[in-house]
């Protein structure tokens, strides 16, 4: 799979899906940056996403972004770009996969035989950046 080789290599990956979904598995070692937080509502734009990666990430970062199923993660890809990140790749099949013609889906990282984590790595869960982000602020 050429995320496992981008991953080897040095690519970051950040994962754009809710705390919520990125807690009941992901890439082991992603970042997550939710390009959406859920409210009563349903999904809304999460105001701290600009903020967010511009703490963590410098503008030559070579990342992965990767969601659910692609979506949300070429929209971040856009939004990355336009603000001047210039190494990102959207994992199009992102967590779950793709559906095909027949609505079976097809690849995604935990339909594969790859390893998937739980608890996020230390200093990568959105709380903790979120954390890091309101710690510059105040400063």
């Amino acid at each position: 799979m050429r995320v496992l080789e981008l991953l080897s290599s040095g690519w970051t990956y950040l994962d754009v899906r809710t705390v919520e979904e990125f807690e009941t598995g992901h890439v082991p070692g992603a970042y997550n940056v939710p390009i959406q937080l859920g409210s009563v509502a349903g999904l809304e734009a999460n105001p701290d996403f600009e903020a967010c990666i511009a703490a963590v990430f410098p503008k030559e970062q070579k990342l992965i972004v990767g969601c659910h199923s692609g979506t949300r993660s070429a929209a971040a890809q856009r939004r990355l770009s336009s603000w001047g990140y210039t190494h990102i790749i959207s994992h199009e099949d992102g967590w779950d996969g793709r559906p095909d013609a027949f609505g079976r889906k097809q690849g995604g990282w935990r339909r594969a035989p790859h390893r998937v984590a739980l608890i996020a790595t230390s200093g990568r869960s959105y709380a903790e950046l979120l954390r890091l982000v309101r710690n510059n602020e105040a400063r």
